[in-house]
């Protein structure tokens, strides 16, 4: 997963892609500005593949959960994420 271009998060798992399956990375960062989120497949022998992206935004604090639905290369992923004010 990518946050303006850096790597926020990322898994050194097996995450082969089974339905149903749950990955809660937990992953926190401060959000100054806008931020571009990308997720992205890993191909080993192939350039890797674009599975979705969004942006998130400040304003968004206090709204609860959102969910966005990345569908990219045949895939069906959900992302859900939170902004709090700190």
């Amino acid at each position: 997963m990518l946050q303006n271009g850096t790597k926020i998060w990322n898994t050194t798992q097996d995450n082969e892609g089974q339905a149903g399956k749950i990955w809660e990375p937990g992953t926190l960062f401060r959000l100054d500005q806008d931020a571009d989120i990308q997720l992205w497949e890993y191909d080993p022998d192939s350039p890797d593949d674009l599975l979705g992206q969004t942006s998130i935004v400040p304003s968004q604090a206090g709204q609860g959960e959102k969910t966005v639905e990345f569908t990219g290369d045949e895939g069906h992923y959900k992302f859900t994420y939170k902004v709090v004010r700190v």
